[in-house]
C-alpha cells in the first residue's frame, strides 16, 4: 500500500461502549441499507474526524454517541483519529491523535491517547499525509499560491448526494461559497503544478527580487547624488568665482577637484576694512556715545518729573474742595465767648471753639503751599524739554559728520559690499559641505548576477511555466476520464465524445471529436448521464493522483450509484432490469478500477443490492435492511443525560 487508507471507522455510546466498522484497505467496502439506518453519517463521520467545523448528525444518533474515530493505515504506519462530540454545539475542538506500527482500538472514551486541538490537529494529519506547509517558504503574493490544509483533501474523497448526479458542480464542495475559495486556489498544488522545488525556487526568486530591489534603488541612490551634488558644486564654484574667492580654470571639470577647493576656501578670512579717517571717525563715534547718555538721563528726570505733576495734581484737585470750605470760616464768631454757631453764651472754655478756628487756618496754609509750588515744576519740565530737543539736534549733527565720513571713503565701502557677499557665499558653501552625505555605491556585477539569476529561476518555475503544468495535468486527467466512460452507460450521443475537464472553474465539458461540439456541463441532462461522468472524471483524479504521488489519500466514498436508478417517489420499490443491467455496469467499472489502481478503496454506501453479483456480494461487510435491527448506532445505547 502506498496511500493512506481507511481500515476501521468507530463509534463511542455514552456508556463507555463502541461500534466498530471494519472497512478494507484495498479494495471496495459496501454497506447496504435501508433509508433512515444511518449510512449516509459515515461521510459525515469521516469529514469530522478531518476536522470538518461541525457534523450533521439526526439528535437520536447524537444523544447516544460520546465521540467517533477512524484508524488511517500506510504500509506499516497507523494513524488513529478520535474527535468528541458536543452535546451543546455543532462540534468540538477536543481531538486525540495517536500514530504507531499497531494502534489499538480503545474500549472507551476514556482509553483514548493523544489529547489535542482541532487546530493541532489539522497541522499534525497535514504533516503525516505529505501536505506541504505553504508557510515554511514565505511564498510571494503574486505566486497566487493559498494554504492547504487537510481540508482542501475532501473535494476528492466524497461523491455525496448532491454530486453524485448534479448537473452543476463536478466536486464537494464546490457549491458551498466559502469552502470553493480555498478549494479553486489550491487546485495547481493537487494537479502537481506546485512541487517542493518550485517553492524552493520561488522562496530564492522572492530574496533575488528584493536583492535587485535594493541594488536598483543604490544605483538610483548614486546616480541621483551625484548629479545633484556636481550641479550644487558646479554651482557654488561659479559663484565663488564671480565674488573673487576663487580663480576660474576652463579644465576643471571634475567634481572631486571642485569639492576640494570649496573645502579650502572655508578657512577664508575677510579683508580688514581701511577708513582713512579712522581716529576722527573714533572721537565722533566716542562723542556720540556720550551724547546718547546724557539724552537717556534727560529723558528719565522728565519721566520723574511727570509722574510729580501728577501727583501734584491730584493733590490740587483734593486742596480745591477743601479750600471750598474756608469760607465757613466767616460765619462764625470765634473771639466774644459765645458759640460759633448759635451764639449761646458758654459758661465753659471754648477750647472746641479755637480747635475748629486752627483746623481752618492750616487748611488755608496748605492750599497757598500748593499753589506756590505747581509754577515751578512746570517750568522745569519745561526746561527739560528745551534741554532734549537740544540734545537729539547735536546727536543728528554727530551722526550726520559720521556718515559723511563713512561715504567719503569709497575703499572701506567697497571692501565692506566685497566682503559681505563673499561671506554670503562661504555660508553656502559650508553648509553644502557640512551637509554632503557619503554616496553609496552599488555593486553592478552582483545586480547583474542577481537578475541574471532571477530570470533563470522565472523562465523555469514562472507563471507561464505553472500553467503549462496545469494544462499538462488537465489533458491527462481527461484523457484518462475520456477512457473510463467508455466502460459507462451514457447516451448514444455522447459515447464519442471527449471529456474536457477545466480547472480553473472548474467545471467539465464534453468535446465532440467528429464535429467539434462543445457540450457544457449543466446541459448535458439526464442523472445516468452525470452519474457515469462524475464516476469516470473522480477515478480519473485518483489515477493521476497515484501517478503524481499526491498527497490525497486513497479513499473514494460514494453515496448511493443507484440513486438514478431508484423510482423518485417509490424508494422501496426494486429497479427495472434494464436499469440493474446499467448499474451492475457502474458497479463492475468501480471494481476494475479498485483493482488497476494501486492503494484505492472504495466505501459505497447504498440502497440496491446486486444478489447475483459475486464481486458485489464478496464486498458488502454490512447489510441493515428496513425490518432488521442492525443500524449505525445500535438501538439499545443510551441517551445523553
Amino acid at each position: 500500500m502506498s496511500r493512506w487508507n481507511i481500515s476501521q471507522i468507530i463509534y463511542y455510546s455514552q456508556h463507555n461502549q463502541n461500534r466498530i466498522l471494519e472497512i478494507t484497505p484495498n479494495d471496495v467496502t459496501i454497506i447496504t441499507g435501508a433509508s433512515r439506518t444511518g449510512k449516509t453519517y459515515i461521510i459525515e463521520t469521516i469529514d469530522y474526524c478531518l476536522c470538518s467545523s461541525s457534523i450533521n448528525l439526526s439528535n437520536l444518533i447524537k444523544k447516544k454517541v460520546s465521540c467517533v474515530a477512524i484508524k488511517f493505515v500506510k504500509d506499516n504506519t497507523e494513524i488513529l483519529v478520535a474527535r468528541e462530540i458536543s452535546q451543546k454545539s455543532q462540534s468540538s475542538r477536543n481531538m486525540y491523535i495517536e500514530i504507531g506500527n499497531k494502534v489499538p482500538i480503545p474500549t472507551s472514551v476514556n482509553e483514548l491517547k493523544g489529547n489535542i486541538k482541532e487546530p493541532q490537529a489539522r497541522k499534525l494529519l497535514a504533516e503525516r499525509f505529505g501536505i506541504i506547509n505553504f508557510n515554511d517558504f514565505d511564498i510571494d503574493e503574486t505566486a497566487n499560491i493559498n494554504n492547504i490544509s487537510i481540508r482542501q483533501l475532501v473535494p476528492y474523497l466524497y461523491l455525496d448526494k448532491g454530486v453524485i448526479d448534479s448537473s452543476k458542480i463536478i466536486l464537494h464542495g464546490l457549491d458551498d461559497a466559502h469552502a470553493s475559495k480555498q478549494i479553486i486556489p489550491s487546485l495547481p498544488y493537487f494537479l502537481n503544478a506546485v512541487s517542493i522545488d518550485e517553492l524552493q525556487a520561488l522562496k530564492k526568486l522572492k530574496g533575488l527580487k528584493k536583492g535587485i530591489e535594493s541594488e536598483e534603488k543604490k544605483e538610483l541612490a548614486y546616480h541621483k547624488n551625484k548629479e545633484e551634488s556636481i550641479s550644487k558644486s558646479n554651482m557654488l564654484y561659479n559663484e565663488a568665482v564671480q565674488v573673487g574667492l576663487l580663480k576660474k580654470e576652463d579644465n576643471e571639470t571634475e567634481n572631486s577637484s571642485i569639492v576640494n577647493k570649496l573645502k579650502n576656501l572655508q578657512d577664508w578670512q575677510p579683508n580688514k576694512i581701511v577708513f582713512e579717517n579712522d581716529k576722527k571717525l573714533n572721537e565722533f563715534q566716542n562723542l556720540k556715545t556720550s551724547y546718547l547718555s546724557e539724552l537717556n538721563l534727560l529723558k528719565r528726570k522728565k519721566n520723574a518729573a511727570h509722574k510729580n505733576r501728577s501727583v501734584h495734581s491730584d493733590f490740587t484737585s483734593i486742596t480745591k474742595n477743601q479750600a471750598s470750605k474756608l469760607s465757613v470760616n466767616e460765619i462764625f464768631n470765634f473771639d466774644n465767648g459765645s458759640c460759633p454757631i448759635c451764639e449761646t453764651h458758654l459758661t465753659k472754655s471754648n477750647e472746641v471753639s479755637k480747635l475748629i478756628k486752627e483746623s481752618f487756618d492750616s487748611l488755608k496754609k496748605e492750599n497757598q503751599v500748593v499753589a506756590e509750588y505747581k509754577p515751578k515744576l512746570e517750568g522745569y519740565i519745561s526746561e527739560l524739554e528745551s534741554s532734549i530737543t537740544d540734545k537729539k539736534a547735536e546727536i543728528h549733527k554727530i551722526e550726520t559728520q559720521i556718515q559723511n565720513l563713512i561715504k567719503e571713503s569709497d575703499v572701506a565701502s567697497k571692501q565692506k559690499d566685497n566682503n559681505n557677499m563673499k561671506l554670503r557665499t562661504l555660508g553656502r558653501i559650508s553648509y553644502y559641505i557640512d551637509n554632503q552625505k557619503e554616496i553609496e555605491k552599488f555593486d553592478k556585477e552582483k545586480l547583474t548576477r542577481y537578475s541574471d539569476e532571477y530570470d533563470e529561476i522565472n523562465k523555469k518555475y514562472g507563471v507561464l511555466q505553472r500553467r503549462e503544468k496545469i494544462e499538462e495535468a488537465e489533458r491527462l486527467i481527461s484523457n484518462i476520464a475520456t477512457k473510463n466512460l467508455s466502460f459507462l452507460p451514457i447516451d448514444d450521443i455522447y459515447k464519442e465524445d471527449s471529456i474536457n475537464f477545466i480547472s480553473k472553474t472548474p467545471t467539465i465539458e464534453l468535446y465532440n471529436n467528429e464535429t467539434g461540439d462543445i457540450e457544457k456541463f449543466s446541459s448535458i441532462g439526464s442523472d445516468e448521464n452525470y452519474l457515469s461522468i462524475h464516476l469516470a472524471f473522480m477515478f480519473a483524479l485518483h489515477k493521476f493522483f497515484e501517478i503524481k504521488k499526491s498527497p490525497v489519500p486513497g479513499l473514494i466514498v460514494i453515496d448511493q450509484v443507484s440513486r438514478p436508478y431508484y423510482p423518485k417517489d417509490l424508494i422501496d420499490q426494486d429497479i427495472v432490469d434494464e436499469d440493474k443491467d446499467a448499474l451492475e455496469k457502474h458497479f463492475n467499472f468501480i471494481f476494475n478500477q479498485v483493482a488497476n489502481q494501486k492503494g484505492l478503496q472504495v466505501i459505497v454506501l447504498e440502497h440496491a443490492y446486486l444478489h447475483k453479483n459475486e464481486k458485489y456480494r464478496k464486498a458488502t461487510k454490512y447489510k441493515w435492511p428496513r425490518d432488521g435491527e442492525e443500524r449505525l448506532i445500535p438501538q439499545d445505547w443510551p441517551d445523553f443525560e
